[in-house]
């Protein structure tokens, strides 16, 4: 496990939609998240349309965790969802 992470840990990508046009906006994060050892990263629901243009090696590690407001990312992240 990378960096000494625990078990199915989870990145977060934003507390917020993440603007712009090119796959690097949602992916640098998601890359950031799984060198960290992140599994699954919760990625604003704004953004689920980037989610596409992820590269297939993320895409392979890490799971998205789509989120609609501050309390459905919080709940989901504790698994009470």
């Amino acid at each position: 496990m990378a960096h000494g992470a625990a078990a199915g840990a989870v990145g977060t990508v934003s507390a917020g939609p993440i603007w712009g046009s090119s796959w690097f906006v949602l992916a640098e994060p998601m890359q950031v998240a799984m060198d960290n050892g992140a599994r699954r990263t919760l990625v604003p629901l704004e953004n689920k349309r980037n989610f596409l243009e992820v590269p297939g090696d993320i895409v392979e590690r890490v799971d998205p965790i789509f989120f609609s407001d501050p309390m459905t990312a919080a709940m989901k992240t504790l698994g009470m969802t």
